[in-house]
């Protein structure tokens, strides 16, 4: 149940508030790659913007944070149900905000078939390698898979949405499976394909309360799946395309948190999910 105190505030505003205030802050859900591995001796880069726009349970627990932030605000005293709603939203911002940020990601095939690349989106930095298992010489379709490791390199500034609450001590890794069938010429490219990312996290939070009440410092170790699907389409000749992608995925996560202030209820376990939207349109180049 959604519990919230004063009046009900358009949703819409929030959001737009804290889509500037967190820009670039989300996990990158999106590829900007065809389902083709380029010939040996080439290079791929693309650059871009893309945007996170959770949507349903996400955006109802961060907007009861900023409900109970508010009330912190105006002096008064939060039930121990209340401070661990306030951490609640404070993981889901952590997890998967609103958020618009660039991407910008370069490739080189040293060995036939054969892919590494690096990335900066989302505020992570990404080491990948991926492998051409069909091609439209050979086979009805493109086909890749591979592997790639994200390092988050931003401390999100969360207290910008809810200022009662801080975070530090943030700590935050990234494994994606991408595979990709499409099918491309020198006009047109498409692909799409399933989305698996994972993502494992440390943090420390703290909840400012009201003057003469002790901060709450809380410690939280977790982790969260994206499952779903992608799809992307190119237009362009030969060398570069304006594309268009977009990714649809489902977060399940679950993270352990410990408060030891909150002295009827120092720790739980806390069970994260929500829908993430995330469209993407940028330049992608091959050469």
């Amino acid at each position: 149940m959604n519990h919230r105190t004063g009046p009900r505030h358009p949703r819409l505003p929030y959001s737009i508030l804290l889509l500037a205030a967190l820009s670039g802050c989300a996990p990158s859900l999106s590829t900007f790659q065809t389902a083709a591995v380029p010939p040996k001796g080439h290079y791929a880069v693309a650059a871009g913007f893309e945007g996170s726009l959770p949507v349903g349970t996400i955006l109802d627990v961060v907007d009861t944070g900023k409900d109970l932030g508010r009330k912190i605000e105006n002096g008064q005293t939060l039930t121990s149900d209340e401070k661990w709603r306030m951490f609640d939203a404070g993981m889901q911002l952590l997890l998967s905000p609103p958020s618009a940020g660039y991407h910008l990601s370069a490739a080189y095939v040293p060995v036939e078939k054969l892919e590494v690349s690096l990335r900066y989106a989302g505020s992570a930095l990404r080491l990948g390698t991926r492998y051409q298992l069909l091609d439209r010489a050979t086979g009805p379709f493109d086909m890749s898979a591979g592997i790639g490791v994200s390092r988050f390199t931003y401390t999100l500034p969360i207290s910008d949405y809810i200022p009662v609450l801080k975070m530090d001590d943030f700590t935050r890794w990234q494994i994606d499976v991408p595979f990709l069938i499409g099918m491309q010429n020198r006009f047109f490219r498409f692909w799409t394909g399933p989305r698996f990312v994972a993502t494992f996290f440390d943090t420390r939070m703290t909840l400012e309360l009201p003057a003469g009440e002790s901060p709450v410092l809380a410690s939280m170790s977790g982790n969260a799946y994206y499952l779903g699907g992608q799809g992307g389409i190119g237009v362009g000749y030969r060398w570069i395309f304006l594309a268009f992608e977009l990714t649809v995925t489902e977060m399940v996560g679950h993270a352990h948190v410990n408060a030891p202030a909150i002295a009827d209820a120092p720790s739980r376990d806390v069970d994260l999910t929500g829908l993430v939207i995330y469209p993407s349109i940028g330049l992608m180049g091959e050469f």
